[in-house]
């Protein structure tokens, strides 16, 4: 469901305790719904949400169903929502 430049470009680095996957060649972590939800002063309910009314709403769904997203392509989509939402208001 996140919007990639190349769909299946991603590799898996695995350490000792910790699994990082790298997806277009971005290292930035995605994030639980819950640990953006606080910077954003929101819920995590409201966040899942904006993901299921939303369907530009960048996110990463995993096989279980659990939802994760960076943060700057959230800040992003917010920036470019409100933009859009302002210019609807003319």
């Amino acid at each position: 469901m996140c919007s990639f430049t190349q769909p299946g470009s991603y590799r898996v680095m695995s350490t000792k305790s910790v699994t990082e996957v790298i997806i277009d060649g971005s290292g930035e972590q995605y994030l639980r719904l819950e640990e953006i939800a606080q910077t954003l002063n929101v819920s995590a309910d409201t966040l899942s949400t904006w993901a299921r009314r939303f369907p530009s709403f960048p996110r990463l769904q995993l096989p279980g169903g659990a939802l994760r997203v960076r943060a700057s392509e959230v800040e992003a989509w917010l920036k470019n929502f409100r933009k859009e939402g302002a210019d609807h208001g003319k």
